[in-house]
């Protein structure tokens, strides 16, 4: 299963996970903390000297991603916009099925140094972000048509017929309602949802939906196409067992009209338009915020990363 990315600005790297905000904003007096990480042929690195490498290297991008954050909160505190519980919680169950069970993602974790609640603050903000992001995107009636009537091959079809299936396994059963089929009082769906054998339509009473000729098996679909509404198959003997087919209605071939495709087009158009806002809009939000950084260094190295 993939989950789409929610924002660039939100991605934080490894190492940066690993890091305090101790470690990206230089304190007053320097990185005094000389508690011992790592010993190196019998000498000592402190976590002093841990944070002020990570913060000469990754401190811009670390700024940035808490800066990115803390606009799209903002943003979604004036929409009106939250993030339920729930709905974290059914992403992390996403997590573990992609690294494959809950132990495996406690493994990959540790290993990355992180825990479960620093996961899900880092699904809160991605689902933040796609909040904020989907509330901006506007499609309308003008974009829809604009679309529908530069792509008119798109929504060409060919004719097609509604029609119902019955699949049994043997040709005596098939045989024996077949005998009966032409009475006024024969239900095709009701046999349909008793002793039909294919899974896909059973429950449905044998509704195959609309179907153009390739939907299904070359002798069904020829089969349906000669006939008219009301009319039914003989018995059509192909691997799955033993058919028959009623159609119930036809379409002519053509161009589908705009209010067919209308939910199809505005899912289209959202969906280019989102992803072209995951990176125009964080740049621009950038831009527009007034951010205020004491350290020197530091905010060097974020107005030097504030751009991309």
């Amino acid at each position: 299963m993939t989950r789409p990315v929610a924002l660039a600005i939100i991605i934080v790297a490894a190492l940066l996970a690993a890091v305090t905000l101790y470690a990206l904003v230089a304190p007053a007096g320097g990185f005094t903390d000389n508690t011992p990480v790592a010993r190196v042929n019998g000498e000592t690195i402190t976590r002093g000297r841990l944070e002020a490498a990570l913060h000469a290297a990754h401190g811009g991008d670390g700024l940035q991603t808490l800066v990115d954050r803390r606009i799209v909160e903002q943003r979604a505190r004036e929409m009106g916009l939250r993030v339920e519980p729930s709905h974290i919680e059914t992403l992390l169950a996403q997590e573990e099925m992609q690294a494959g069970g809950p132990e495996q993602l406690d493994k990959r974790l540790a290993a990355e140094g992180r825990t479960r609640d620093d996961l899900r603050d880092e699904l809160a903000a991605q689902a933040r972000a796609d909040r904020v992001l989907e509330a901006e995107v506007q499609v309308g009636e003008t974009d829809i048509r604009a679309y529908y009537d530069a792509h008119a091959e798109e929504f060409r079809r060919g004719e097609m017929v509604r029609a119902r299936l019955l699949l049994l396994d043997t040709r005596a059963t098939a045989q024996t309602l077949l005998d009966v089929m032409d009475h006024p009082d024969f239900d095709f769906a009701q046999w349909a949802r008793q002793i039909s054998v294919d899974p896909a339509t059973k429950d449905q009473g044998g509704d195959m939906g609309w179907i153009e000729r390739g939907d299904y098996a070359k002798e069904l679909t020829d089969a349906a196409f000669r006939l008219k509404p009301g009319q039914h198959t003989g018995i059509i003997e192909y691997p799955d067992g033993y058919a028959i087919i009623r159609v119930e209605a036809r379409k002519p071939g053509g161009r589908q009209s705009l209010e067919e495709v209308r939910q199809t087009i505005d899912s289209l158009l959202r969906n280019q338009k989102l992803s072209a806002l995951r990176y125009t809009w964080p740049a621009e939000q950038r831009k527009q915020a007034r951010v205020t950084i004491r350290d020197p260094k530091l905010r060097r190295a974020y107005e030097a990363v504030r751009e991309n």
